[in-house]
């Protein structure tokens, strides 16, 4: 071996070896893609109602860190007491249609992130008699994810608060609340 091949691989060994100047941090936030997701939990009123609720998501990113979010939702309650004198039975259900604008925190992706949220929404009833009626509302959201392997799915876990007017004879219970676990799954690449 000659000096100059034994000075390259000197050169080339301390060069692989040798700590290097850590890359400039940058914090970004990448835009999540669309989504749609499930979700099954509970929910009740302030009537002393509770029930099983479900949602359906469709999530699109607005800005890297706000999203858009349409859902549809149900809840059945069971009542304490009847209710019939309130116009209700002592089972009912509620179907909603809400959109959302959600905020996520502006931090690096990680597998954990919390978003919160609210917007309007459309609430019907069901009343004896095969009648019911319909409901404008807002509503409140807050909630966790939690990015699976390959980040292609999440696990979320959601906590949402809805407000509805109360008029006409038929009285409803202006709040209600649920409590969800769920799985949202990212569309595209």
């Amino acid at each position: 071996m000659t000096a100059r091949v034994g000075a390259i691989l000197v050169v080339t060994a301390l060069w692989v070896t040798a700590p290097r100047a850590a890359d400039a941090q940058v914090w970004t936030v990448e835009s999540d893609r669309p989504a749609l997701g499930v979700s099954i939990g509970r929910a009740s009123s302030i009537d002393s109602g509770t029930g099983p609720a479900w949602n359906a998501t469709f999530e699109l990113p607005m800005f890297p860190t706000w999203r858009l979010r349409a859902d549809v939702g149900r809840v059945h309650w069971r009542f304490a007491e009847d209710m019939r004198g309130r116009g209700f039975p002592q089972r009912t259900a509620m179907t909603r249609a809400s959109i959302t604008l959600a905020r996520t925190p502006p931090v690096p992706p990680t597998p954990v992130c919390g978003y919160i949220g609210g917007g309007p929404g459309v609430y019907w009833f069901p009343a004896p008699g095969n009648q019911g009626f319909t409901r404008f509302g807002l509503h409140a959201l807050a909630g966790m994810e939690f990015a699976l392997p390959r980040d292609r799915a999440k696990i979320v876990a959601e906590l949402r608060v809805d407000g509805t007017r109360t008029e006409g004879t038929v009285n409803v219970s202006p709040l209600q609340g649920s409590a969800v676990l769920g799985v949202r799954w990212k569309l595209g690449r």
